[in-house]
Order: C-alpha cells, then structure tokens, then sequence
C-alpha cells in the first residue's frame, strides 16, 4: 500500500469560487483547496480519506490491473464509509 496527503476541490466547488477567493487562491491554494487528508492506494483502490464529513471517498479502477501500469487509468466512486 502506498500513502500520502492530498489537498482538493470538486469541480463545482472551483466553479463556484468567488473571484476574490482566486486572487486570494493565488497567494495560498488552500484558499480555494478545502479538502484536505491521507490518501491511500492498495492495488485498485484509492481510498481519500476524510472527503465529506469524516465519511472516507472509495474509488475504484475501471479496469482491474491497468493503475499498475497505466498513467491513463480512471477511477469510479464505490462507496463512502465512516473512517
């Protein structure tokens, strides 16, 4: 398993930033970043921990075997559990 820190934003959480909060973004990302955790990967399943409330975010490879080798592999959300 390999781990890490991540800080990110959903797409309508970047749309819907005010243009005060991108000038501010471009001072600290953690202005317009929000979102921040462990995350981890364990074969083909990347686990963000802490996305939403405590909840955990769980994605899986679209393609089993493929995030080993390739840098164009997607990710589907399967579940969110409690940390």
């Amino acid at each position: 398993m390999k781990s890490g820190e991540y800080v990110a934003a959903t797409a309508e959480e970047l749309a819907t930033s005010t243009a005060a909060d991108k000038v501010a973004g471009g001072v600290s990302h953690k202005v317009l970043f929000r979102r921040r955790g462990e995350i981890r990967f364990d074969g083909d399943m990347l686990t963000l921990r802490g996305w939403a409330g405590g909840q955990d975010l769980n994605l899986r490879s679209s393609r089993p075997g493929a995030a080993d080798t390739d840098q164009q592999s997607s990710f589907i959300s399967t579940s969110r559990s409690r940390r």
